[in-house]
């Protein structure tokens, strides 16, 4: 895991720096992130980055809540202990670690979203 503030990411010590990092071309635009028990880990942090966008709702389920970063640490014996070490935050700086809950609460969430999308 590392940290990502204004087009620069940092982890440990290796530092990457975008020149020209992607900006939306239309923010009114909606955007519809169709979540559930499926989406977990990576899935779930790439979810995550799209909370506190305005015009953002996320429809389904809610996920499973593996948003985490583990690190192995060898003990004296020669085992290995697996810890969660970090947790993913959102734009807001809200930490996770735990479900992300859907918006939008739709056993059929692909016509929900389109729904709204279409804006009807």
């Amino acid at each position: 895991m590392g940290i990502y503030r204004r087009s620069s990411f940092l982890r440990g010590k290796t530092f990457l720096s975008l020149d020209n990092p992607y900006q939306l071309k239309n923010k009114d635009k909606r955007i519809a992130i169709l979540v559930g028990k499926g989406t977990l880990s990576a899935a779930e942090s790439i979810a995550i980055a799209f909370k506190g966008l305005p015009n953002t709702l996320f429809f389904g389920k809610d996920t499973p809540g593996l948003t985490t970063g583990n690190s192995n640490f060898r003990l004296r014996d020669g085992s290995i202990i697996l810890l969660t070490t970090s947790r993913v935050a959102d734009r807001n700086k809200r930490e996770y670690g735990k479900p992300l809950s859907a918006s939008v609460y739709d056993d059929k969430p692909i016509d929900a979203a389109l729904r709204w999308l279409n804006g009807k």
